[in-house]
């Protein structure tokens, strides 16, 4: 009797062609053998239209498995496939998006900055979920290009390239990609040829006396939302993350030997002068802050999500410049309120403090206590 013919267990890693059965619009599937503790075992890691598209994936991973070929020359031949192979290669790959978070945790967190941070990573959307060994120079230099023509200046897409560049060393640093893979060196932030900076900062000026009062006559919910800015001076993301908690409304103080009823805020970013800063709320915007409190009493402007600066821009303050024809960006509102208190005679370290610059002076940056009557006389000195 002849002997029994021993099967000879498939290597660990093969990739095989199986046709699968009904109405698929991509029947057929590649699987892969995987070796188990006391058996080989079989996963599905890509599906196509065609039997040829399954054998063009094998060669591919082949090649790239062996390292015969790099990612930059296999984009070369088909970027989609190379992609697919990339992700089944290496299906434990982190995303450029989950990258971010996990420096958000270690490094961002800790910073003055982390909100400017995460507007900056916001300009990245396109690659979030891309995985980081996927992405290429052209997937960059796509997004700066676009970042240029949408007029934004040099600080911005430094800024933009800084938070690129530190996520790319994490990625060589940890072994999800090798140094060659690291093209943010090459990320060109020049604005040659691009006429857009000039327009950029004239978005920024202030509106005039006449633009203010159209806005405050506009009275919208949109308008609302700019006048606040206007009269408080705040940075856009200082609004935004504000605690509500932080807001006071009708607190007594005498702190300047004169007993009155006010309204004041706690908030800021940035620097040391401009964080947890008091900033007294206007005679003016005193009613729409307390119905904002009213309606949502735990966000002021918009509930918190990761995009929040861009959100505003894009669905309140941009749609009111349109409708009252102002080319404006939500920075214009606080050149606005330092222009407004130097025109209505603020007194200087009055302002400075408002709106959280140093006054460059040792003695008022360091020694002067702050009266908040004093702050609340002074702001109130902007009548329209």
């Amino acid at each position: 009797m002849p002997k029994k013919r021993k099967l000879k267990r498939r290597a660990n890693g093969a990739l095989s062609i199986t046709q699968l059965k009904g109405n698929r619009s991509k029947p057929f599937a590649i699987r892969e053998t995987v070796e188990m503790s006391y058996s080989q075992k079989q996963k599905y890691i890509a599906y196509f239209e065609t039997r040829e598209e399954a054998e063009d994936f094998i060669k591919l991973y082949t090649l790239m498995k062996k390292k015969k070929i790099n990612a930059t020359q296999a984009n070369s031949l088909d970027q989609d496939l190379t992609e697919q192979v990339m992700q089944s290669i290496t299906p434990d790959m982190l995303t450029f998006k989950e990258i971010f978070y996990i420096l958000f945790e270690e490094k961002y967190k800790f910073q003055n900055n982390k909100a400017s941070v995460k507007s900056w990573f916001n300009k990245l959307t396109d690659i979030h979920n891309k995985n980081i060994n996927t992405i290429n120079l052209y997937d960059l230099q796509s997004i700066f290009d676009n970042i240029k023509e949408a007029g934004l200046g040099t600080g911005t897409l430094s800024h933009v390239k800084g938070v690129t560049m530190d996520i790319f060393k994490y990625a060589v640093k940890h072994q999800y990609i090798s140094r060659d893979d690291d093209y943010t060196e090459f990320i060109d932030i020049s604005l040659k040829g691009y006429d857009k900076k000039e327009d950029n900062t004239d978005k920024r000026k202030s509106f005039t006396v006449d633009e203010v009062r159209n806005i405050m006559k506009h009275n919208t919910l949109e308008s609302k939302y700019a006048l606040l800015y206007i009269f408080t001076g705040c940075r856009p993301n200082e609004l935004l993350e504000i605690d509500t908690s932080k807001i006071y409304i009708d607190v007594d103080c005498n702190d300047d030997g004169v007993k009155r009823k006010i309204s004041y805020m706690i908030t800021g970013s940035k620097t040391e002068a401009g964080r947890d800063r008091i900033v007294p709320i206007h005679d003016t915007i005193k009613p729409i802050i307390i119905d904002l409190l009213e309606k949502h009493p735990n966000y002021l402007i918009i509930k918190q999500c990761d995009n929040i600066v861009n959100k505003y821009h894009r669905d309140l303050f941009e749609p009111l410049m349109k409708e009252l024809n102002y080319n404006k960006v939500p920075y214009a509102c606080r050149h606005t309120f330092v222009s407004l208190a130097k025109l209505y005679n603020m007194d200087p370290f009055a302002r400075k403090r408002i709106v959280g610059h140093k006054s460059n002076d040792l003695t008022d940056d360091v020694y002067t206590d702050i009266f908040i009557n004093k702050l609340y006389t002074e702001i109130n000195k902007i009548k329209l």
